[in-house]
């Protein structure tokens, strides 16, 4: 199932016009005539013995909004004292079935890492809309609330896939939350009133953008859906990347002046340098690669391992001529990147460049290696 199929009978483009980071869409699958149900409970059962190997942080046990210490249903190594193995974050199945048997709702995470139907649908979430989508699997039980109403910090996708669920969204949107942003302002916010309350049936797909405050529960004897959740690169991610790229520059490695006496006149020609500084860096060419490599990472957070491709990859001997063209003034500061990655490799395969710039197109890419080439910088391997 690709994205086109999990909107219809709603184009993409109408989709991205009209409800895209604005508005909650609710999508019968009775008006589809695809199949959306992406895991039914004979699914549900074996990706749930699936999942008793993963990392115990992976699986939740929620009630009422509790969530419930795992330390409770976590394996025998951890009741024999072993805390050394591997086995002692193992989670115990039939421990998780008894709480269920409680009432308390299953939320599994990294559902794409099992399912390919949803591990596909997660690749195109995260390439369409540039972001990080992981898949999450809830299982819960008539009129007993697991979550408590939340508001996430990205867009989710909800996805009926056995019984019904009650959804609630309110009027009201938290502004372009971030992780772990439920105490503060987040923990006074007034989610307002109801503006949407429908029951989700198999098939049916609900999307809420980020900040929009909803409160799930199952109708029916026990409810089986699948979330998407879509994490983007916020502008909060420059004070990661800027220290490694303003420490080039000496005036961000020098000691600040000394404000302890409450004297500020030092310190303003100097902070206004920085200031100006800091600007510039902003909008400079090394900043703009770096929030695109983030960005293809994020939205490309995992990868294949394709052997025919690995064979198939042309193979570049460096010259002797690259170093001093690497120390020219003929290369943007992108192409100077990639050169700098070369020099001194003796020899380097076309998948690992691309592999190491996975936000660069396989065209720019192409263009680069062919420049070098006939700058003599580099020279294609034979096979054989």
């Amino acid at each position: 199932m690709d994205i086109a199929a999990l909107l219809s009978p709603i184009a993409v483009e109408d989709f991205a016009a009209e409800y895209l980071d604005d508005k909650p869409l609710l999508i019968r699958g009775a008006d589809s005539s695809a199949n959306k149900a992406l895991v039914d409970w004979s699914g549900f059962e074996q990706v749930s013995s699936v999942m008793s190997n993963w990392p115990a942080k992976w699986i939740r046990l929620v009630r009422d909004g509790e969530v419930l210490e795992n330390r409770h249903y976590l394996g025998r190594a951890i009741d024999e004292g072993v805390s050394d193995t591997a086995r002692s974050e193992s989670v115990d199945m039939a421990r998780v079935h008894r709480y269920l048997a409680e009432g308390f709702t299953f939320v599994g995470s990294r559902l794409e890492r099992a399912v390919p139907a949803v591990e596909s649908l997660a690749r195109q979430f995260s390439n369409r809309f540039c972001v990080h989508a992981t898949a999450h699997v809830f299982c819960s039980f008539k009129r007993i609330a697991g979550l408590s109403s939340h508001f996430d910090n990205g867009d989710v996708w909800v996805v009926q896939c056995e019984g019904e669920k009650r959804w609630q969204v309110f009027a009201n949107r938290y502004p372009n939350p971030v992780a772990g942003e439920q105490g503060g302002a987040a923990q006074d916010f007034d989610a307002g009133e109801t503006i949407f309350d429908e029951v989700l049936k198999p098939g049916d797909v609900l999307y809420i953008p980020k900040g929009f405050s909803h409160a799930p529960t199952a109708v029916s004897n026990a409810s089986l859906h699948v979330t998407f959740a879509l994490r983007q690169l916020t502008a909060a991610s420059l004070f990661d990347l800027l220290p490694k790229i303003a420490l080039e520059d000496p005036d961000f490695r020098q000691q600040l002046p000394d404000l302890r006496d409450g004297s500020h006149s030092d310190a303003d020609e100097v902070l206004a340098i920085l200031g100006d500084k800091l600007r510039d860096l902003v909008r400079s060419d090394a900043v703009k690669s770096e929030i695109a490599r983030m960005q293809q990472r994020k939205s490309q957070s995992w990868s294949k391992l394709d052997v025919p491709e690995i064979l198939a990859s042309a193979r570049y001997f460096v010259t002797d001529q690259l170093e001093p063209y690497a120390a020219s003034e003929l290369l943007s500061a992108r192409e100077q990147a990639v050169v700098d990655w070369m020099v001194g490799k003796p020899m380097f395969a076309q998948s690992a460049l691309a592999a190491e710039f996975s936000f660069l197109s396989s065209t720019w890419i192409e263009n680069l290696l062919m420049k070098l080439v006939d700058a003599g910088c580099i020279a294609r391997a034979s096979r054989g």
